[in-house]
């Protein structure tokens, strides 16, 4: 995921996860399990709105930061379960 600013300091939210129009910008995060042939289940989705998070953490984050970016390829294990984004349904 990126974050830009426009000239007037507001910021959206870009990237192959992100869905929906500026000022309506959400991801998802899927939970589901690995099997044994590497094949990922979904079990569980939540829609993450973006346009929730304070534009003052944003902001700050971005001063931190030059490029704030979010890369997810493929599922990671998390405590006997695997975690990922998904553009698919």
């Amino acid at each position: 995921m990126n974050v830009v600013a426009d000239d007037n300091g507001d910021v959206d939210f870009r990237g192959p996860a992100v869905y929906g129009r500026r000022g309506d910008r959400f991801l998802y995060l899927t939970w589901g399990d690995l099997t044994d042939d590497e094949r990922f289940e979904m079990f569980r989705r939540a829609k993450l709105m973006l346009n929730h998070i304070n534009p003052g953490l944003v902001s700050r984050a971005r001063r931190h930061q030059a490029a704030t970016r979010w890369h997810d390829q493929a599922p990671r294990r998390v405590r006997g379960t695997s975690m990922r984004t998904s553009r698919s349904a």
